[in-house]
């Protein structure tokens, strides 16, 4: 589960600063866009876990895009 602090969700090695609109990994800061920073804000306040391996499709909506881009980041 996250964890809270000062504005700031903490899932694991995640940290999602509400804000600043600032996401690190591990201490690194993403370069998010605002719609990215927002699902991931989403995800992080419902206490979603993204598994790590994901089916491979073809993305077909604005959402499924969006969120596999945010993965890509994620995962990198």
């Amino acid at each position: 589960p996250a964890t809270q602090s000062a504005g700031v969700l903490r899932p694991g090695q995640l940290a999602v600063d509400a804000n600043r609109r600032i996401v690190s990994l591990a201490g690194t800061e993403l370069a998010l866009t605002a719609k990215e920073f927002d699902l991931l804000y989403f995800l992080a306040r419902a206490g979603v876990v993204v598994p790590s391996q994901r089916p491979r499709r073809l993305r077909t909506t604005t959402t499924d895009v969006e969120f596999a881009e945010l993965l890509a980041k994620l995962e990198r």
